[in-house]
Formats: C-alpha cells, sequence, structure tokens
C-alpha cells in the first residue's frame, strides 16, 4: 500500500509550510535530489496535501476516531457500489511528484484519485497491475492522474 508521498518544497506555499507545521517534514531522498516535502501515513500528524475545489488544502490522511474509517485507502469499488455513499465523499487530487510504497519510490505525473470526507483524505486504490504487483509487491496500487503502472 501506498504510505508516503513527497513533494517538492517549492510547490507548497511557505505560507501553508508555516501554517501547518511541516518544516520538520522537510527531506533529501539523496544528496543530488531536491528538497521535498514528504507526507506519511506513520506521521504522528498524518497529513495529505489536496486539491479540493480547486484549492490547496492540508488535511488529515485517514481518521484516527471512530466516527469515519480508520484507515487511510479507500477501495474505489467501495465508492462505485454506493458503500461510502453516506460519508458523502468528495472527489479530490492528492498533490505528488512521488509515492512510496514497501521501500520503493515512484514518479506521480500529475496526482492520484482521493476522496475527502469531513476534512480527512482516503487515498483511492484498485486491484494493482501486474507490473506494479511485482514492482512492489501489493495487490492494491494508488489510482493515478494521466499515468498507467
Amino acid at each position: 500500500m501506498c504510505t508516503c508521498v513527497a513533494v517538492p518544497i517549492h510547490e507548497i506555499p511557505l505560507a501553508v509550510i508555516r501554517q501547518h507545521h511541516l518544516a520538520n517534514r522537510i527531506a533529501r531522498r539523496s544528496p543530488s535530489a531536491g528538497r521535498e516535502i514528504q507526507f506519511r501515513y506513520l506521521h504522528p500528524r498524518r497529513l495529505l496535501p489536496v486539491y479540493l475545489g480547486g484549492q490547496l488544502r492540508i488535511l488529515e490522511w485517514g481518521s484516527r476516531n471512530g466516527t469515519l474509517p480508520r484507515n487511510g485507502w479507500c477501495h474505489t469499488e467501495w465508492i462505485e457500489s454506493g458503500l461510502w455513499q453516506p460519508l458523502q465523499p468528495e472527489p479530490a487530487i492528492i498533490v505528488a511528484a512521488l509515492a512510496l510504497d514497501r521501500g520503493l519510490w515512484f514518479q506521480v505525473k500529475e496526482g492520484i484519485k482521493c476522496v475527502v470526507v469531513r476534512n480527512h483524505v482516503y487515498m483511492l486504490t484498485e486491484p494493482a497491475t501486474r507490473y506494479y504487483q511485482v514492482m512492489t509487491r501489493s495487490n492494491r496500487m494508488p489510482i493515478f492522474i494521466g499515468q498507467t503502472v
């Protein structure tokens, strides 16, 4: 399962970095890589950058309370079947240039589909392609915008 996304630091306005205390998430994956902000599911404050209603927002990744699903992912089949309809999910886009799944970083061209429920983000997933399964050993993969993996 995809457990981290990274965004080049220049893509997040400084005011947003300050407002959401994101400075401790700034990292470099290697000496030659540029600085990026990493949003990890296992971070004590699970956050994701999303475009919702044309605006960049930093929202909680999944939920830790009992009123919403506790995980950070939503199978696209659950949306299509109407299972999540009572939650009134809103479609949105996770801002990402890179994503991490089981130790492997890969490029994200345009973003990842997600839904937002009461200011909580759930990454949409679908059954993994054979290539993605071999690459990551995961049976589900994020729904990428404008690319096939």
